[in-house]
């Protein structure tokens, strides 16, 4: 298994971003494909509120790896060996599988009722497809079990085994729709992911075992007060980002029949580069940052902070102006065959327009986020997530209950570009040796330069008689691409990316 381990950080970053396009594109192609069976039906409605409120619980209970027990494991490791590390691990690991079968027996016995309580759907509705609500179950226990095992090996500097974690779900998800979706219809989605969570529970547990001699004999391990203190200011905190998650889907789910599919192709389609390249790099440098804080090198932080805050900006902010310029475009080519109606299209476009505009926003502040976890920063950053998540959830109702459900992506925003500026005073409070500003100052050029880069593209659009949208959209995107790299290479706009293009020239040339 060696040739999944990187000793070094940036290979990591473009070996493991190199997978998990790989990874995205099955997610994408499996959206795609759940689109043309089932458009923006009630069904999906259904399975896309199940499916992402057990994502959101999982996920609220699995926000202690990163900030909390990942950092702990590691600095056990440096300072009191390998054994106190793993014990330290598999005791929480235990605990997840206790806590994962508690909260599914709780729900099992009437899921309808539930869901009825915490959704605005009709009670009708739920129990049409009460089938989707018991599949989702399992699915908790294991996306626990499953995430744990991908964080502990990624600390490990095995970066690639998310990617080919994820590549394994959409897989089978995938499959599951293509083979089932005529017999058992939005179900067969489920039934894939239930199936290929428990075969990649299975096999991260072998690899474990046989790649890093993983001993998971339980032992108590005391944990510290500052573990305790740490887990209890990281939940409170994740406790509020995960009701923001949840309060559109409450608020969207009361809304026309298709609203909350529509709002998820939006959103996934979006957020297609940002968690190609945003959660990718914020994942690596994270554990870089892990790294220099526990050697103390305060002094390297700043470098590894701007050079990939400004290499995720200028990957972003074109795609982010590309994007809002031609999402009804874009929506129709990938999306607009079988059940996917034109109506579904315009849904899905204005959704994905205002998503698509937030897409450098996350750069800063999940580096910014990473940072405070390395530091074991939790108070500080609990104290502010609970601010922002309040602010959040309050713009979220009042946007929707006046502007509908395109609200929603617009309050997102509102937040996103406040949170991105305000970074700032955080940083020079917590962390004066980050240039901060810097980061700022950069993102205000390039989306200045970009913005006006689009012009002659929009000008090509509309003088141009395209014979369909598809040669329409590549002759717009490689216009746009390449008076990118030429104002890149002409200006220097980031010297990573510039020493990049010179190295490939040499090697063509």
């Amino acid at each position: 298994m060696q040739f999944l381990i990187t000793e070094s950080y940036k290979k990591g970053i473009f070996v493991s971003v190199g997978f998990n396009l790989l990874a995205k594109a099955l997610s994408f192609v499996t959206s795609l494909a759940l689109a043309a069976y089932f458009g923006t039906s009630v069904g999906m409605d259904v399975y896309l509120y199940s499916l992402l409120t057990v994502t959101i619980v999982a996920g609220f209970i699995s926000g202690l790896n990163s900030h909390v027990i990942i950092p702990e494991s590691m600095r056990l490791r440096e300072q009191e060996g390998e054994e106190k590390s793993v014990l330290f691990l598999n005791l929480f690991m235990y605990g997840y599988a206790a806590l994962g079968a508690l909260l599914t027996l709780a729900v099992l016995f009437d899921p309808v009722k539930i869901y009825l309580f915490i959704s605005r759907f009709d009670g009708a509705q739920l129990a049409a497809n009460s089938g989707l609500l018991y599949l989702s179950l399992p699915l908790f226990s294991l996306m626990l079990i499953s995430n744990y095992f991908v964080e502990i090996l990624t600390s490990r500097k095995f970066f690639t085994i998310p990617m080919i974690v994820s590549m394994g779900t959409n897989i089978c998800a995938l499959l599951f729709v293509v083979c089932l979706h005529d017999r058992i219809g939005v179900s067969s989605a489920l039934a894939g992911l239930v199936f290929a969570y428990s075969a990649q529970t299975v096999l991260l547990a072998g690899l474990m075992k046989y790649s890093l001699k993983w001993n998971f004999g339980f032992r108590f391990v005391k944990p510290g007060r500052s573990v305790w203190r740490n887990i209890l200011f990281a939940q409170l905190g994740n406790l509020a980002t995960s009701l923001a998650s949840y309060a559109p889907l409450f608020l969207l789910s009361g809304l026309a029949n298709g609203t909350v599919s529509a709002m998820n192709y939006g959103r996934q389609l979006s957020e297609f580069p940002h968690n190609l390249m945003t959660l990718q790099f914020s994942s690596v440098a994270g554990i870089k940052f892990n790294e220099l804080f526990a050697q103390k090198r305060r002094d390297e932080v700043n470098r590894v902070f701007v050079s990939s805050a400004k290499i995720l900006l200028f990957a972003l902010v074109p795609v982010s102006c590309l994007s809002f310029v031609f999402s009804k475009e874009i929506i129709t080519v990938l999306f607009m065959r079988g059940a996917f109606d034109a109506q579904s299209v315009g849904l899905s476009a204005g959704f994905f327009r205002i998503f698509a505009l937030s897409l450098p926003l996350y750069a800063g502040t999940a580096l910014v986020g990473r940072l405070f976890l390395a530091s074991q920063k939790i108070r500080e950053s609990f104290l502010y997530q609970i601010a922002v998540n309040a602010a959040l959830v309050a713009a979220m109702f009042l946007c929707v209950h006046y502007f509908g459900a395109l609200g929603y992506p617009a309050s997102l925003l509102i937040l996103n570009a406040s949170n991105f500026y305000f970074c700032r005073y955080l940083m020079r409070i917590y962390f004066p040796e980050v240039r901060y500003g810097e980061v700022l100052r950069y993102f205000l050029k390039l989306a200045a330069v970009d913005s006006l880069l689009l012009y002659p593209v929009v000008l090509l659009a509309g003088a141009v008689p395209f014979p369909n949208l598809f040669l329409k959209l590549a002759a717009v995107s490689g216009l746009y691409l390449a008076l990118v790299l030429w104002s890149a290479a002409r200006f220097k706009t980031n010297r990573d990316v510039h020493e990049f293009m010179l190295a490939w020239k040499s090697r063509i040339f």
